[in-house]
């Protein structure tokens, strides 16, 4: 008959083996070194099998270069908010509109229905730019190049009729304020006129007052000399008609007193007025043309920055990243390996070791 353990041992069995699997599942530092150190080859494996997939993929894998296109969008006045067109329109018109027909019938035409660029479009902020970026290999060139063409023709030519239609409206305007100057000019010249007509009428008038006032003082000498030398009936007919004639002459200066004193002052303060209003319509007409020469001046139409072109160096992971990224996905890999095939190795063992403890 087998003797049977006492019942103290089968806890410390228990106990011994509750510790070792704990020891099994949280190795220490120094555990993870020995069993790496154990499982070196597999590592080291994994670690050059992962080098030569990178190095292979980087060979294999051809380079990506980056194709820009840059538009500058055309101005109606100063400032990028006054743009013919707002960027970000610009920017939804083509990835909604211009880009997916150009992609469809390219690919209609090369016999890729569902092909596609991957064009992104960016406005820089604070300008009137609008970037035109896809990215593929060196013997995609001129794909890329003729769909960057495509669409920026189709913007170029959306804004040209805006662009043709804000200048000619510009135009009109300019001629029209020319011609109202050229009008302006002719009654300047009206005025100067008239300015020399008054003085013509003032300067004929003076002499006029002058030869009135010398034949006055001629009468007004007869009278006294009928009234010296002639007596009786003939002194006083000549005295009478003497004083009708000094009576006609006086009547003479009054009008051309209040002509000189009255009339060519009204005329000249009318004339006066009417300069005055004049140079100022002249100046809010010289304000009106400079104002639409500055809009003309500032009024650019959208064009083509930089032509389409492939960027001098490729973009995305170079060569030597893909290699590094294979190395570490390769050691990462092995240890993983490594620590499986020890916690699988450590696990028989404790199993093992179980089977062969007796009861």
């Amino acid at each position: 008959m087998n003797a049977h353990p006492p019942h103290s041992a089968i806890p410390q069995a228990l106990s011994e083996w509750s510790a070792e699997r704990l020891s099994a599942q949280e190795p220490s530092f120094i555990d993870l070194l020995v069993t790496l150190a154990q499982h070196k080859v597999v590592v080291i494996g994994c670690t050059a099998l992962g080098l030569a997939a990178g190095v292979t993929i980087a060979v294999l894998v051809p380079r990506s270069y980056a194709y820009l296109t840059t538009l500058e969008l055309g101005t109606l006045q100063q400032g990028s908010a006054s743009a013919i067109e707002s960027p970000e329109a610009v920017i939804a018109k083509v990835t909604n509109v211009f880009l997916p027909v150009i992609e469809r019938s390219h690919g209609e035409t090369i016999g890729e229905p569902g092909f596609t660029l991957g064009m992104d479009i960016k406005n820089p902020r604070g300008t009137n730019l609008v970037v035109l970026t896809s990215k593929g290999p060196v013997d995609h060139e001129q794909e890329h190049v003729t769909l960057h063409q495509r669409v920026a023709e189709r913007v170029l030519n959306g804004h040209k009729q805006q662009f043709q239609m804000l200048r000619t409206n510009l135009e009109l305007e300019l001629e029209q304020a020319r011609r109202a100057a050229a009008a302006l000019k002719d009654q300047a010249a009206t005025l100067v006129l008239r300015r020399a007509l008054l003085e013509e009428d003032s300067t004929r008038n003076t002499r006029r007052l002058a030869k009135i006032e010398g034949e006055m003082a001629r009468i007004a000498g007869n009278r006294d000399v009928a009234s010296k030398n002639l007596t009786g009936q003939e002194q006083v007919l000549t005295v009478m008609m003497l004083d009708l004639e000094l009576a006609r002459e006086r009547g003479k200066q009054d009008e051309l007193d209040r002509q000189l004193t009255l009339g060519m002052k009204e005329s000249r303060d009318r004339l006066i007025r009417d300069e005055a209003d004049l140079q100022r319509t002249e100046q809010d007409h010289l304000g009106q043309i400079t104002a639409i020469q500055a809009r003309m001046a500032i009024v650019a139409e959208t064009k083509l920055v930089d032509e389409p072109q492939r960027s001098q160096k490729p973009v995305g992971m170079g060569r030597s990243l893909i290699a590094i990224l294979g190395v570490v996905v390769g050691m990462l890999a092995g240890i993983g390996i490594a620590l499986t095939r020890q916690a699988l190795l450590n696990r028989a063992r404790a199993l093992n070791h179980h089977r062969n403890t007796p009861a």
